[in-house]
């Protein structure tokens, strides 16, 4: 169970404008692509990987990849966050304006 909430727990970086917070929505088809990842577990201990985000009728489709595990899931945003339901949970993402 750890192992699986760890995965869950993947941040997405990715780059918005920065009027996006302003307006507190963005455009979804700005967060297609394959994106490094890296964070820190529940326990404390580091990981890295990566996304590839698809975007197709107002769905994300993710596919995330740290080490040998992979877990592939589908999401929606609302303003400024992403939800996911992935293999074995569901993920919450904020997005982050970068200037």
């Amino acid at each position: 169970m750890r192992t699986r909430l760890s995965i869950l727990l993947l941040l997405v970086a990715t780059v918005l404008p920065a009027h996006a917070a302003e307006e507190h929505t963005f455009d979804i088809a700005l967060l297609e692509g394959t994106h490094a990842v890296s964070g820190r577990n529940p326990d404390g201990s580091a990981y890295e990987g990566e996304v590839t985000v698809r975007v197709k009728d107002g769905l994300v489709f993710m596919q995330c990849k740290v080490g040998e595990t992979e877990r592939s899931g589908t999401g929606v945003v609302a303003g400024m966050t992403l939800g996911v339901a992935l293999q074995g949970g569901v993920a919450i993402y904020g997005a982050v304006p970068q200037a």
